[in-house]
């Protein structure tokens, strides 16, 4: 159970992250057609997208990230250490030696960076990641998703960020 949340907080932070969500489909009746599944990306940007406009503000950026630095934060001081990151570390590479599929390692090796990137920040701002710091890193991360710099980021600019992160 803690692996799965671990993949759905991480999945929030870095839309590389979110094409590896996993779906659950359920069977038809006889009398209903089929629906597609919602791609995983769609349902990353809705849950994000808090007043259903279409688009998605800083601010809801940053509060769907601040859900992810909860969750990191495992003793809920308010910091998130380079203690609290091995131990992400440690359950995504747990979670991703049993990938099933070859996105789900991608996920793994996506998310490994992400935490490498987050780690070399808390230690260069003495071994720590406060509140404030991570929602000042959340703002910048939308300001490069925001392509257009219309100040709200748009399902094709969370696809983009996703296809840059990846790489």
């Amino acid at each position: 159970m803690k692996l799965a949340s671990l993949l759905i907080v991480l999945s929030l932070a870095t839309p590389a992250l979110a094409q590896t969500q996993t779906q659950t489909q359920t069977q038809p009746s006889a009398s209903a057609p089929s629906a597609p599944a919602p791609a995983p990306m769609s349902k990353l940007f809705s849950r994000m997208d808090r007043d259903g406009s279409g688009k998605i503000t800083a601010d809801e950026y940053v509060a769907a990230q601040g859900r992810r630095f909860d969750f990191l934060d495992a003793d809920h001081d308010g910091k998130i250490t380079a203690e609290e990151i091995d131990r992400a570390t440690a359950n995504l590479e747990a979670l991703a030696a049993g990938a099933e599929t070859r996105s789900r390692g991608r996920h793994g090796a996506a998310g490994a960076r992400m935490l490498e990137r987050l780690k070399a920040y808390a230690a260069a701002h003495g071994g720590v990641v406060t509140r404030a710091d991570w929602d000042a890193l959340m703002r910048r991360r939308f300001e490069h998703l925001d392509a257009n710099r219309d100040g709200m980021l748009t399902p094709e600019e969370m696809q983009g960020g996703r296809e840059g992160a990846s790489r």
